[in-house]
């Protein structure tokens, strides 16, 4: 599975690579900042999207996950389904 995560800013682009480096120790974690887009980095991770999607939204930081918010945009009733499956709603 890849991902690119925008990050609001350094410090935020820090915080949630530690937090992915410190759940799966096996993920690479490489810079994808260019001269357009700034704090932004690609994830690289043997896991299934589902479980992906759920480690993001239980750490808060699905909507800077570029292939949450294609799936979110193409599949809406994929993630109202994840919500429910883990108790959530959509609006919060």
């Amino acid at each position: 599975m890849y991902d690119l995560i925008y990050a609001e800013n350094h410090q935020v682009y820090k915080e949630i690579a530690e937090v992915i480096k410190k759940e799966y120790s096996q993920a690479k974690v490489e810079d994808a900042s260019d001269h357009i887009h700034e704090h932004r980095f690609l994830v690289e991770l043997d896991i299934e999207q589902k479980d992906w999607f759920t480690f993001i939204i239980r750490n808060k930081f699905a909507l800077c996950s570029l292939i949450f918010q294609i799936v979110l945009r193409s599949e809406p009733g994929k993630i109202e389904e994840l919500f429910n499956e883990l108790g959530l709603t959509a609006s919060g």
